[in-house]
């Protein structure tokens, strides 16, 4: 997947396969509550139960960051390569 978390405090999803630039599969809302990286997206990942989540953000390596989810820390949810 790619997701735009953008500094205006905006998030643009993107299924898997999608490029930077392309168009987005949904937008919403993301904030940082506390230590947590939250979004909430309108429709975007409801039938899998992240449409709206909060996730741990740790480290991984020089350049990967990865997220857990809050509701259960043991779940990496994703790991990401900020650009």
């Amino acid at each position: 997947m790619v997701w735009d978390f953008r500094s205006d405090g905006t998030v643009c999803a993107r299924p898997g396969a999608s490029k930077v630039g392309d168009k987005c599969a949904d937008e919403g809302k993301w904030s940082l509550r506390d230590n947590l990286l939250c979004w909430d997206l309108t429709w975007f990942g409801a039938s899998v139960g992240f449409k709206t989540a909060c996730n741990s953000v740790k480290r991984s390596g020089p350049d990967r960051v990865q997220l857990h989810s809050e509701k259960v820390p043991e779940l990496t949810f994703m790991v990401v390569r900020p650009l």
